[in-house]
């Protein structure tokens, strides 16, 4: 009895139709290897649910063909031309990341970063900051946690801890003094943080726990130019600056406090100020304070020198000890700018930081200036920062779909003329500005090795709502579709591994070769 169709080609119907059907579900269900190909590709993300239902067809018509001949005719010439269309597609886009021949080979890289290893590798910098204060000092403090030398000890961040607190990656400039109580006998604690604080941010009497070995303290504290931050969480109850103190002329700062959880006071000139997370207040060095926490400190704190904030004694003494609402639109734009800079700086190198460190400024006047309504400083310090308030602004809100020109001027309280004028005097065409932004936001996500997210949600989550378009400005942008970049940049990171890898081998061979031994007689 003749079948409808031979053994061997029923077999070659079944398995094509299950190689047709997983890559059907693959693309319904979004899988990575199928959907950034689309991406690349530049097919629109609308389409993605029909192709994947057009091949779910087709593979289905496949098996029943095996019974009506007629459905799999239908079928097979409906799949033909399908991965036809396909075929043009990759051509049109050149798109040819994911084809397997000829297989790209990944270029010679090796030993780029064997410069950089020395550089971050060295030493030199920890005895020189470590011999800046003193010895009972030294004990808690290191530049950097990560470059193990023999002094110092790594801070480990406790549960609950806010920023990372562990100083900055290898390669970076930035030396921030951390901070770690806790590697000391309990009776050097209270005598080793007061040296510390004394000498590298403000003399004050702090007032610890009874039981010396109740006493803790982690932090970080850094200089970015004029302006030092401390970030600070301690169970320290009661910071104060007593009339000796304040009387010294060395000690001419501004502070202002940036609570992160809990609860504290401030008290000066008279006043009380209870700040609640995501609160401010500034205090004078110039007059006595006193900074009350009942259940601990978490904070960071801005020291700014007077003369820097370029205002009169009677604004400052106006605002010292005076709530500033974090729900406040421009507290809570000036805060999240301030403890973004104080819980990042230690990844930042110099440069950086000498270009925020200005702006860092700019806000700091601003926000006090702004609580002046009665005085003439008010004004001029609030529209000088406008601009930096919204270029901030905009990289806060950056990967919205949403962010628009009306939304930016709702939010500062101006005009869209007025906005695009103010942007038009820094260079900045906000449309151009925005897309790039987001473009090389989705270039360093892209990036990373351990991002298993597809194209398309990375794209997503920039801001981009269209993923057709977002392929085509990326290959205008880099010269090369987004697979393409992922697959380059992954292979690159491999290579740099690798050549890592070679480099400190060799290092550490040659050490041990220079090591000298000695045999006992």
């Amino acid at each position: 009895m003749r079948t409808p169709v031979g053994t061997i080609a029923t077999v070659v119907v079944i398995i094509a139709a299950a190689w047709i059907g997983f890559s059907a579900f693959s693309l319904l269900t979004r899988k990575a290897f199928v959907v950034d190909n689309l991406a690349d590709c530049g097919v629109p993300e609308r389409w993605w649910p029909w192709l994947g239902a057009a091949k779910a067809l087709g593979a289905v018509g496949l098996l029943v063909g095996l019974a009506v001949p007629a459905v799999g005719v239908a079928a097979a010439a409906g799949l033909i031309v399908y991965f036809a269309g396909a075929v043009v597609t990759i051509v049109k886009a050149r798109a040819y990341g994911h084809v397997p021949f000829p297989a790209p080979v990944p270029g010679a890289r090796t030993g780029r970063r064997r410069a950089d290893r020395r550089s971050v590798s060295e030493g030199g910098a920890l005895p020189q900051l470590v011999g800046q204060v003193p010895a009972a000092t030294a004990a808690v403090c290191r530049p950097d946690a990560r470059r193990a030398t023999g002094r110092g000890v790594a801070l480990h961040a406790g549960p609950g801890q806010t920023g990372d607190l562990s100083g900055p990656p290898p390669g970076r400039s930035t030396m921030p003094i951390v901070l770690d109580a806790d590697v000391l006998p309990p009776a050097d604690r209270a005598e080793a943080i007061r040296t510390l604080i004394w000498d590298s941010v403000v003399r004050v009497e702090i007032e610890h726990q009874p039981d010396p070995a109740a006493i803790r303290a982690q932090g970080r504290i850094t200089d970015a130019g004029h302006l030092n931050i401390c970030s600070i969480r301690s169970n320290a109850t009661t910071v104060t600056r007593t009339p000796r103190l304040a009387h010294d002329p060395d000690d001419p700062y501004l502070f202002l406090g940036l609570q992160v959880t809990g609860e504290s006071m401030v008290v000066q000139h008279g006043r009380e100020a209870v700040l609640r997370p995501g609160d401010l207040a500034v205090y004078d060095t110039r007059q006595p304070y006193t900074l009350v926490n009942e259940h601990g400190i978490h904070q960071h704190f801005f020291r700014v020198p007077i003369a820097d904030l370029e205002l009169s004694a009677r604004a400052v003494d106006a605002v010292t000890a005076v709530r500033l609402d974090g729900a406040r639109p421009l507290a809570r734009v000036a805060g999240r700018h301030l403890r973004e800079l104080a819980e990042n700086v230690g990844r930042l190198t110099e440069q950086e930081i000498g270009h925020l460190a200005e702006p860092s400024l700019a806000l700091i006047r601003a926000l006090v200036a702004a609580q002046l309504d009665d005085l003439p400083e008010a004004r001029e310090h609030v529209e000088r920062t406008l601009e930096h308030r919204i270029v901030h602004y905009l990289r806060a809100h950056v990967h919205e779909p949403d962010l628009s020109a009306a939304k930016v001027a709702h939010e500062h309280h101006v005009s869209v003329r007025h906005l695009y004028r103010l942007l038009a005097g820094s260079g900045i065409v906000l449309g151009d500005w925005v897309r790039q932004q987001r473009l090389d936001a989705c270039r360093r996500t892209l990036a990373e090795p351990g991002d298993t997210r597809t194209i398309a949600a990375v794209a997503h989550q920039w801001g981009f709502v269209d993923v057709t378009y977002f392929g085509r400005a990326f290959k205008a942008a880099y010269g090369m579709t987004p697979r393409e970049w992922r697959t380059t940049s992954r292979a690159r990171h491999l290579d740099l591994r690798t050549a890592d890898d070679v480099a400190q081998e060799a290092e550490d061979g040659s050490r041990w070769a220079e090591t000298p031994t000695h045999e006992s007689s």
